[in-house]
């Protein structure tokens, strides 16, 4: 499996997400939140909106793609605020629409959801230690895993998402 897009969001400066430049792969992109910045001291991304934010690779086919999407994420119950990481996420219609997803909820806990027509299903749950953890979602043909700091907590095999 190639690596498409790498990023460890080291700046010297405060840098806006749409000017920072990836490790590899190209530019990234941001919907639905008005800023997201890459902080120097601490090298991860804030919403200065406190709204949610998410990370994943955009295709305007969903395919049938067999992927890893990974990010060192900070979660925060008193600020309301979602981040996680995206997978097979269709750009044919609005961000949101269509894709599998593993993230930390308001609540702090961990979900495995899938996005059909902007319907949301959780697949799974799992009530984490605390809320910072290199979330992961391994998607292989209808097996999808999530993963919080390398270990396996959730599964499913569903496969509502493919080309």
């Amino acid at each position: 499996m190639a690596t498409v897009a790498q990023d460890t969001f080291t700046e010297t400066l405060d840098t806006v997400l749409e000017l920072h430049t990836p490790d590899t792969g190209t530019g990234w992109v941001v919907a639905n939140v008005l800023i997201l910045t890459v902080v120097a001291a601490t090298d991860l991304l804030t919403s200065a909106s406190g709204t949610s934010f998410q990370y994943g690779r955009e295709t305007t086919d969903i395919g049938d793609d067999d992927m890893d999407v990974s990010a060192a994420c900070v979660g925060s119950i008193a600020a309301n605020v979602s981040v996680g990481v995206l997978g097979r996420v269709s750009s044919s219609g609005t961000l949101g629409q269509n894709d599998y997803r593993v993230r930390f909820d308001p609540n702090g806990d961990i979900l495995l959801q899938k996005v059909v027509t902007a319907t949301v299903t959780t697949l799974g749950t799992y009530n984490p230690a605390n809320e910072t953890a290199t979330l992961k979602l391994e998607i292989r043909t209808a097996a999808k895993k999530a993963y919080e700091d390398g270990t396996e907590r959730l599964s499913s095999t569903d496969d509502s998402l493919t080309g």
